[in-house]
């Protein structure tokens, strides 16, 4: 672990892969409920906001421009954020940047790792009769999950 904040509706810890938002306190139980555990790995987040002391973690494909997170009364119920103090939003943040900066910047997968490339290969077999067609979806189904 990196580090870990606790916040006013629950607690973030940061790992060297992912974020963990934990809504085991008082205020993470009184805005959220039961929910449990929320992890968001660095490489699904396109940013993140700070205002204050209010955090909101943006995944990829998330309208940013949905709501303005001074709508406090929205960013209370959004499992994206957190209330922490606006010093320690800041240093999070920062951290949070740093680590999807790494991700985005690490060497790229090689092609031949890529899911279509190895449904493109398991076809190769099945068209030379290598395998069976029910031996190729399979493959297939188990590389698309």
């Amino acid at each position: 672990m990196i580090t870990q904040l606790k916040g006013t509706n629950g607690i973030i810890y940061l790992y060297e892969d992912r974020i963990v938002l934990s809504r085991k306190s008082f205020g993470g139980f009184a805005a959220f409920g039961l929910v449990g555990d929320r992890t968001i790995y660095y490489h699904s987040i396109q940013g993140v906001e700070v205002h204050g002391g209010i955090l909101r973690i943006i995944p990829k494909g998330c309208d940013v421009r949905s709501y303005n997170i001074l709508e406090v009364g929205k960013a209370q119920k959004d499992n994206n954020c957190i209330f922490l103090k606006p010093k320690g939003a800041a240093e999070i943040s920062e951290i949070i940047n740093r680590k999807v900066n790494e991700i985005c910047n690490a060497a790229p997968i090689k092609e031949s790792d890529s899911t279509a490339n190895q449904i493109r290969e398991f076809k190769q077999l099945l068209d030379e009769g290598i395998i069976t067609q029910e031996e190729f979806e399979k493959k297939k189904s188990e590389l698309l999950k």
